[in-house]
């Protein structure tokens, strides 16, 4: 069963000036993380992969959510907390604030400098995890 460690969940919160959604703080408890998986999300026009989902544990050290975002935080759009990761080291991310808030959105990594373009690939942190399915690619 996963196990979340709740003095850095706060110290993350803290950090991020708000408090995460309850539904991914039970994600953070209750849902067995994914790593180096061969899990995706898939829509008609599209596959995306999920290498890695990120926890807060003490588990792997790649895969801690406070981590990742101490590494990556300066070069996110405004409000995005990375949750997950593709192969390619692109980042899924869960809005906190802007007008995705709530939603869970793809960021690659390539990109100019202030280019903050996400896109929605789904509607709620409960609606991302229920769509992963094994990469149908495999």
């Amino acid at each position: 069963m996963p196990t979340m460690d709740a003095k850095r969940l706060k110290a993350l919160e803290s950090r991020l000036g708000v408090k995460l959604p309850p539904a991914f703080v039970a994600t953070l408890r209750e849902q067995a993380p994914i790593h180096e998986g061969q899990v995706a999300l898939v829509a008609p026009d599209r596959v995306w992969d999920v290498r890695t989902t990120f926890r807060l544990d003490d588990g792997h050290p790649d895969d801690q959510l406070d981590r990742v975002y101490d590494l990556v935080e300066d070069v996110l759009p405004a409000g995005a907390l990375p949750i997950a990761e593709d192969w390619g080291g692109n980042f899924y991310c869960l809005m906190l604030t802007g007008t995705h808030a709530g939603q869970v959105v793809y960021w690659d990594h390539e990109r100019d400098e202030g280019d903050d373009k996400v896109e929605p690939v789904a509607d709620t942190i409960t609606s991302f995890y229920e769509r992963l399915v094994p990469d149908p690619r495999e």
